[in-house]
């Protein structure tokens, strides 16, 4: 069976391959390379093999969009979920160079609004920081550029975050120390435990 696909441009092939009834996702230009198959007709092992490849690279391309509206990925880590999800290694390649060319992955603007709120919700300092980013798939180089353009413009501030992270510290410290010395206290005084009196 031949029908065409909600999205524009895109037709759904029904192929008997003999192992029972596959359906696969193919553009109408694909399809015009295959000669414009009809029904009934047989196919060879070769263009069963280009449509299985038009079928994944389809299919690689809408799990990467799917994968981006979810949430923001570098580009090795959208090609590392691509190969968990099953797309050949060649496939995901190609599908993370589209999504580029396309605008899709902008790492300056996702490096940006990282860096901004690790800095200035989290307190995290510039080694801390390269290293979660990093371990997210993102380029040293690119990292330490978008660094130096948030502290230019006045975006960020570690020597703030140091100031900030050392308070809370602090905070914290007396905090624990209270609950100690009221411990303490309790021992020294050695309060009594009331019980549950029945009348």
């Amino acid at each position: 069976y031949l029908k065409p696909l909600k999205e524009k441009g895109y037709l759904r092939l029904g192929i008997d391959t003999g192992e029972g009834k596959e359906g696969f996702n193919l553009s109408e230009k694909q399809y015009g390379e295959l000669g414009c198959l009809l029904s009934g007709d047989e196919i060879t092992d070769e263009e069963l093999s280009f449509i299985r490849d038009c079928d994944m690279r389809y299919r690689a391309f809408k799990k990467a969009l799917s994968i981006l509206a979810f949430s923001d990925n570098s580009e090795r880590r959208l090609y590392e979920k691509l190969i968990r999800c099953g797309i050949s290694r060649a496939i995901a390649k190609e599908t993370v160079s589209e999504v580029l060319r396309l605008g899709y992955i902008d790492s300056h603007r996702q490096l940006s609004h990282i860096i901004t709120n690790e800095v200035n919700l989290r307190n995290t300092g510039p080694a801390k920081l390269a290293q979660k980013l990093m371990a997210k798939g993102y380029l040293r180089s690119d990292i330490e550029s978008v660094i130096s353009e948030l502290k230019e413009s006045g975006e960020i501030d570690f020597e703030a975050a140091k100031e900030r992270l050392l308070l809370s510290k602090d905070a914290c410290d007396e905090e624990e120390r209270k609950k100690l010395w009221i411990f303490q206290q309790n021992k020294l005084l050695k309060l009594p435990r009331f019980r549950n009196s029945r009348r």
